[in-house]
């Protein structure tokens, strides 16, 4: 028996880093931020079984309509599972066989802490229905010895080290970008001016950028749309004539932030998010 625990210490213990991949969950209602998922592939559930408990071995039990059964043998203990796939899907019994036989390895504690990750929003392109940013794991989901820098889309690298206070350099990629790439030629993907630039929202609406400086959820987009506002000049008001003697009127402060210009509250870019179960 002391064995088998010894097993089952081994296969709880975090993949490589570099094994892990994200892909998007629920989304927002616009669909510009989507929920990052944290998965392995299931061969390298087969590769830590190998070294672990070589004598393995798993049975597959299709079951009709995209759901099979899988049971796994591990250290002489069979544990049972299933997975189900969309029937309509080309590669529907090896995704109901993936599945199920990742829910049965959880069984025997791998890969179980994956389901502890945090889920986090990032920013998704639903174009390509991938996210444009890869959140850090937390520490304990990092293999001792395990040397960690998480993978970055090239897109989003300056978007990640500007969230982190960290320099880089310019990213080659300018799907988010147009002109030269200062501040003002970055590229809104979400909300009422998606596809517009920074300089071209300051051009249309001085108080939705004033919005975006103080309340986005991208840092990146925040601290560009600072910028933009600090080019500006001081907005000159001519004062009134004022009767010999005394003082002139003080100019107006300036606008509060999260206003559109004319008094009204600007429209959160983001909206609500859709909860949905996954």
């Amino acid at each position: 028996m002391l064995e088998f625990e010894k097993v089952l210490e081994e296969l709880s213990k975090p993949f490589p880093t570099s094994a892990v991949q994200w892909r998007a969950g629920a989304t927002n209602r616009e669909k510009t931020r989507a929920m990052a998922l944290a998965y392995v592939d299931v061969r390298h559930y087969m590769e830590r079984l190998d070294e672990v408990a070589p004598g393995w071995h798993s049975e597959v039990q299709p079951l009709g309509n995209g759901q099979v059964v899988v049971k796994l043998t591990v250290a002489g203990v069979t544990r049972t599972d299933v997975g189900e796939a969309d029937p309509e899907d080309a590669n529907t019994l090896t995704s109901a066989f993936a599945q199920a036989f990742k829910r049965a390895c959880t069984q025997f504690g791998l890969g179980r802490y994956l389901y502890r990750i945090p889920k986090v929003w990032c920013d998704y392109d639903p174009d390509g229905k991938k996210l444009l940013e890869t959140p850090a794991l937390p520490q304990w989901a990092v293999p001792e010895g395990d040397a960690y820098v998480p993978p970055v889309p090239e897109d989003a690298c300056e978007r990640v080290a500007a969230d982190r206070n960290l320099l880089t350099e310019q990213p080659r990629s300018t799907a988010r970008r147009a002109g030269n790439g200062d501040a003002a030629s970055v590229v809104i993907k979400f909300g009422k001016y998606k596809g517009q630039t920074l300089g071209q929202i300051l051009a249309q609406d001085k108080g939705y950028l004033q919005w975006l400086a103080e309340n986005a959820k991208s840092q990146f987009i925040a601290s560009k749309a600072r910028e933009v506002l600090k080019t500006q000049p001081a907005e000159a008001v001519e004062a009134e004539p004022q009767p010999h003697g005394q003082p002139v009127a003080a100019a107006p402060g300036p606008a509060t932030v999260g206003g559109n210009g004319n008094g009204h509250e600007a429209e959160d870019p983001f909206g609500d998010f859709d909860e949905i179960p996954f």
